[in-house]
């Protein structure tokens, strides 16, 4: 993968390690914790959430047609209640 992206081993290793790429994971994160994202792969488009390789054909949809999920059975299921959540692990200050 590394070659693929024209970097050697080494380079790839002080990318990961830099300090800008762990705060750029820590934005991320914190933004899919606040999103109510879990689960991967999970894309957002607007509001909206599409979990697992699986719900790419219904993100097309979406694209195509971002009223799709406003009528008919589609929306009933919108309609129904959440069957899990995420709870933050962490509910103090971060160290």
């Amino acid at each position: 993968m590394c070659k693929a992206l024209g970097l050697d081993d080494a380079a790839a290793a002080a990318l990961v390690d830099a300090p800008e790429t762990k705060a750029t994971l820590r934005s991320n994160t914190d933004q899919a914790i606040t999103a109510k994202l879990f689960g991967v792969p999970t894309l957002q488009i607007g509001d909206e959430l599409f979990w697992g390789v699986d719900a790419l054909p219904m993100a097309r949809a979406y694209l195509e047609n971002p009223a799709l999920f406003q009528s008919g059975e589609l929306h009933r299921v919108g309609t129904l209640g959440a069957s899990s959540s995420r709870v933050p692990l962490h509910t103090g200050p971060r160290r």
